[in-house]
């Protein structure tokens, strides 16, 4: 069994391109700079994304960036446009497939649908609460990943001249007995034991109509066996993501 360790920093933007008269935004999402630090089997490995180019090293020194070049890629390369609702739902689940096995087990689809924060679709009030329950399709697998989120209106308060309503939201899921072809690696991976959990604290800027910040915490354990040409491998990883969403 081999335990990967992951950190870093990911420059996630999202611009708004234009609104339709029924209030549904086409956002374009990209990432513009990424710093991974990858643990895995008595392996240190970094990856930098920057200005347009990516660099590696392995233990400290400097590696051919070998693969796909990242500027073709979508949202690397070529910003994902994607469709929002007034109430902060995508409409459209962009193909991220070419990501797999980009960044160790980063899940970018996951990392997308932190951008995703629902507001309720009816009038509430300081203390009321409201959930969103969605399927995350998961790249090669019949099976996707449900998701539940909760949302709490806690109050409002002003801050740098602004009225904002402040709003904390906690969601979790779980899945076991996933199985999907991993082309990587030239078999398949079946996850025995995926665990995902995300809090953190919305502020909507009330007049305006916006987000005006978001922070969130993500937590995800995930344990798999996947088949490769050498043999099966069992991989245990542990990921601990902090984002800070800011309006600009």
């Amino acid at each position: 069994t081999q335990q990967m360790a992951m950190d870093g920093t990911i420059d996630f933007r999202q611009h708004v391109v234009e609104v339709d008269p029924n209030g549904v935004a086409l956002l374009e999402m990209s990432c513009p700079a990424m710093n991974m630090n990858i643990a895995l089997a008595g392996q240190q490995m970094q990856m930098i994304w920057k200005d347009g180019q990516l660099s590696m090293a392995l233990n400290g020194q400097a590696q051919p960036a070998q693969g796909q070049d990242l500027s073709q890629l979508p949202f690397f390369g070529k910003p994902l446009k994607v469709r929002m609702n007034a109430q902060g739902k995508m409409l459209d689940s962009p193909d991220l497939s070419a990501l797999e096995g980009l960044a160790g087990n980063m899940d970018f689809s996951s990392l997308l649908k932190t951008g995703e924060s629902q507001l309720p679709d009816h009038s509430v009030g300081v203390g009321d609460t409201w959930s969103v329950t969605m399927e995350m399709p998961i790249p090669g697998s019949e099976k996707g990943l449900e998701t539940k989120t909760y949302y709490k209106l806690v109050g409002f308060e002003s801050l740098a001249g602004q009225r904002l309503a402040r709003i904390q939201m906690k969601s979790t899921a779980a899945a076991d007995g996933l199985t999907f072809e991993n082309p990587a690696q030239g078999g398949q991976t079946n996850v025995d034991k995926l665990i995902q959990d995300a809090q953190g604290t919305l502020w909507y800027n009330v007049d305006k109509g916006q987000l005006y910040k978001h922070d969130l915490t993500m937590t995800m354990q995930q344990e798999m066996s996947i088949n490769t040409a050498n043999g099966p491998q069992n991989v245990s990883m542990d990921m601990n993501m902090e984002m800070k969403m800011r309006l600009k």
